[in-house]
């Protein structure tokens, strides 16, 4: 195999029968790509495939999506129970949640975000929710030694994504209905420039994505005519991520076009039937903020017929709505000798006129806005094929 290829493809591979052809093929495909690379092709039919540097342990990035997800389904989460967006989750944010912190995702809505959008938000509720130490052990329980989902060993390898995708594809991760469930999931995925970009329309891929800053990966099950492939490619220390995504693309080109050449194998895994709970959306509409209540400004009269009241010792005066002026001269008043309140208090009475003037009828306030918040769009915004990423903290969580 050495002396047909520039790289050292391995000999041999737990589970897979080595195709010298094959690992050719693919080794002309990765020309131009940069870096540690990963590889492990394998038809699911027959058994035969080729595989690079299988047991490297590479930056998972996105990747460790699949044990979240693998892990949610292993504890068995109910799909409708809530989980709430909390500011931490939002911090890690890349730009695919519309929601706010407060507001909620069903299970059922975090795990179709995490895996066909790759949202970071959702996958850090999910890893909270069923704890980091649930998920290492359902993935070591796997024999996936490689794996690791903590915040200073968040990795991989392509033999070990191989051997999940080997599962689902089979039935056997979890459950036939649980794995089902995930292989739709991954059919549903959204950013498809790896893998797919170089197959026929036609063919369905499912497959999860993977970024950091020089590390592009992408792993999933291809469905063809006459093969049904399992392809993982990892690279990372990369110099140029468009080359690797590139080469990515023309492994999984090249690995159909030569099993579309084989015999078809009829024992081979095919898609299973979907799920019957509904496909719930990667967008809604954000719920308003709670608009605080503005009090309506008092109008104070203008004039108001003077009440006048009587006392054993005087008259007073007592105004409906009494000016600053007329408090001061009413304190002058009570200050003055008793005589001469009541004089005062006489002339005030005199002078007061027998029919106040109607008051004029004051305009009522306009009533108080409330804020209206701007029409959602009637779509969703455009999914973003590429996540830009964020690097992780609390809970392990490295974006894309």
């Amino acid at each position: 195999m050495a002396a047909t290829t520039s790289r050292h493809w391995e000999a041999s591979a737990d589970g897979i029968v080595p195709d010298a052809t094959l690992a050719s093929r693919l080794d002309h495909a990765l020309l131009g790509v940069d870096g540690q690379i990963g590889v492990a092709v394998k038809d699911l039919g027959s058994g035969r495939g080729a595989v690079l540097n299988g047991d490297l342990e590479l930056p998972a990035a996105s990747l460790y999506k699949l044990p979240v997800l693998y892990a949610v389904f292993d504890a068995g989460l109910r799909m409708a129970e809530e989980l709430p967006i909390t500011d931490d989750a939002l911090s890690y944010d890349a730009g695919t949640m519309e929601l706010g912190a407060g507001e909620g995702l069903s299970v059922a809505e975090a795990l179709e975000r995490m895996i066909t959008i790759s949202d970071n938000t959702s996958a850090v509720m999910l890893g909270g929710r069923v704890g980091p130490s649930r998920v290492n052990s359902s993935i070591a329980a796997l024999g996936m030694n490689t794996t690791h989902y903590s915040l200073t060993r968040m990795t991989t390898s392509s033999l070990d994504i191989l051997h999940l995708l080997d599962l689902l594809a089979r039935g056997r991760a979890v459950s036939p209905a649980a794995s089902a469930d995930m292989l739709h999931l991954l059919l549903r995925q959204r950013v498809n420039d790896r893998l797919p970009r170089l197959l026929p329309d036609a063919i369905r891929v499912a497959h999860k994505t993977g970024n950091l800053p020089g590390t592009v990966n992408d792993v999933g099950i291809v469905y063809g005519p006459s093969a049904t492939l399992a392809i993982a490619v990892l690279v990372s220390d990369t110099t140029d991520e468009a080359a690797a995504a590139t080469g990515i693309a023309r492994v999984a080109q090249a690995a159909f076009a030569y099993f579309d050449e084989q015999p078809a194998v009829a024992d081979r895994p095919r898609i299973p039937a979907a799920p019957i709970r509904a496909v719930p959306p990667v967008w809604r509409e954000p719920r308003p903020p709670t608009p605080t209540p503005i009090p309506s400004p008092s109008v104070e009269p203008t004039s108001a017929a003077p009440v006048v009241a009587t006392s054993p010792t005087a008259a007073t005066v007592v105004p409906a709505a009494v000016p600053a002026a007329t408090l001061q001269a009413t304190a002058a008043v009570k200050a003055a000798p008793p005589t001469a309140v009541a004089t005062t208090a006489a002339q005030s009475v005199r002078a007061a006129p027998t029919a106040a003037p109607a008051a004029p009828t004051a305009k009522p306030p306009a009533p108080t806005a409330t804020p209206v918040p701007p029409p959602a769009p009637t779509t969703p915004p455009a999914q973003p094929t590429r996540l830009p990423t964020r690097p992780p903290a609390a809970t392990p969580r490295p974006s894309r």
